[in-house]
């Protein structure tokens, strides 16, 4: 059985005819990960921001700004959280 990587292993360890394919993947998507980082860091940058944000987003709580506002003004606000 071959030893895991440093990275993430895999879900289900396993002998290599098994587990041979999450191997190569992982080794692929890191090398094309370090090309990314070297050619378009800023891009990289700016999509880990925007995944930071949809987290936050989802996982987070939702409570009004502002507890005195209007009815509608709640329920718009609600929609709104909701469509993020």
């Amino acid at each position: 059985m071959r030893t895991p990587p440093d990275q993430t292993p895999p879900l289900l360890y396993g002998p290599d005819d098994v587990t041979e394919g999450y191997y190569e993947l992982e080794r692929l998507e890191r090398g094309f990960t370090l090309q990314a980082l070297r050619e378009q860091r800023e891009v990289v940058a700016l999509w880990y921001r925007i995944l930071t944000l949809y987290e936050r987003g989802m996982m987070g709580t939702w409570e009004h700004p502002n507890p005195k506002a209007g009815k509608d003004a709640v329920t718009v606000w609600g929609l709104q959280s909701q469509l993020l």
